[in-house]
């Protein structure tokens, strides 16, 4: 079995006596971040190497090309036109909240660790806040067909095992692409929680789970009928929760005697401009002093650190708000915010995701 460089460790489980066949091998993909909560893995398209941004909002793949010039100044390396592309002739779009693009949908051979196929994908030759900074120069669609752009193909569907694990830690990650290794990864001993997907609709495609029970610092904050659907996206950075329910959790922040010791004087608010500072603080005593949020799937609530949950760290003893308020009805999203916590198991044969305290980031 080949391997692709350094950033790609293959894991084979061997085949039961008896002669079955061996499943298929898992691949760990070690991933960059932008800093932002953005978080990338290695891919080759056409034999050219990318960094490409996950999302789970959609299930296709697009790549900065050579014809998106000025519009993708700063972006580097571009997508060439290979010896094995076959251009498609058919243009294809995707409008998000923070990011658009355009471009023409190609085919060309995609090597994604072990995972080696043909793929039609988007060649973009315009974009809006897609590839800015240069972090990323792709785009990996790991989201249900049903979010697939017209005329493109997805990831999943080229996976033996349609199963992708994603842990994000502060500076990197993994994804685990196929299946899951956890050595090293989730806490001992401490059972995922496994979800049932909701099922999907025209009005709502995602990926989604509810949400039975939040808590912070041991006080109940909402229960399923104040959540609701909560939909699961690496690719989203700061998660969203019902605006009675962020009231809820800053009011209990706020309120906390270890929230006053380290930030006298100061409130946390909702939004992303809201953050709290002192000059001394370190992630380690915010987490130790701060209310931990708890997250139930169903099952036993899974503790989540307060600066892995609703804080970031944004340096030099800055620690900002991590939820968005969304409306007062009913509706979440669980963004890298909230799932930095977890190794999150998106098993789209099995229709369930599982949610399992990680350890130290390795």
């Amino acid at each position: 079995m080949k391997l692709r460089g350094a950033c790609v460790v293959v894991v084979t489980v061997t085949a039961a006596c008896g002669g079955s066949e061996a499943p298929a091998p898992v691949t760990t993909l070690h991933l960059t971040t932008d800093g932002a909560l953005g978080y990338g893995a290695p891919i080759e398209l056409g034999g050219q190497a990318f960094a490409a941004k996950l999302d789970m909002g959609t299930a296709s793949t697009a790549v900065a090309a050579s014809a998106c010039g000025a519009g993708c100044a700063g972006v580097s390396p571009l997508y060439a036109p290979s010896a094995t592309m076959i251009d498609r002739h058919e243009p294809a779009r995707a409008d998000r909240a923070r990011a658009t693009w355009s471009g023409d949908v190609v085919e060309d051979a995609m090597a994604l660790g072990e995972v080696d196929a043909p793929l039609d994908f988007v060649a973009v030759s315009a974009q809006a806040g897609a590839f800015d900074g240069n972090a990323f120069q792709a785009i990996l669609g790991l989201g249900p067909d049903e979010l697939l752009v017209p005329g493109t193909t997805g990831v999943m569907s080229q996976l033996a095992e349609p199963t992708v694990a994603i842990q994000l830690c502060p500076d990197h990650g993994q994804m685990w692409l196929g299946g899951f290794e956890p050595a090293g990864a989730a806490a001992p001993g401490v059972p995922a929680q496994v979800a049932a997907m909701r099922p999907r609709s025209a009005a709502r495609p995602q990926y989604a789970v509810g949400v039975s029970t939040l808590a912070i610092g041991g006080a109940a904050i909402a229960d399923a009928a104040a959540v609701g659907d909560a939909v699961v996206d690496v690719g989203t950075a700061r998660s969203l929760l019902p605006a009675p329910v962020v009231d809820a959790l800053l009011a209990q922040v706020n309120a906390s005697p270890g929230f006053r010791a380290l930030f006298p004087g100061q409130t946390l608010g909702g939004g992303a401009a809201s953050c709290v500072a002192g000059a001394t603080v370190t992630t380690e005593q915010v987490d130790a002093a701060l209310p931990e949020l708890a997250i139930g799937f169903g099952g036993v609530a899974l503790p989540a650190q307060p600066t892995r949950s609703y804080l970031t760290a944004a340096g030099d003893g800055r620690f900002c708000f991590a939820i968005d308020r969304g409306g007062d009805a009913p509706g979440a999203i669980l963004g890298a915010s909230l799932l930095r916590a977890f190794v999150t198991i998106v098993d789209a044969g099995a229709q369930t995701i599982s949610f399992q305290p990680e350890t130290d980031c390795i």
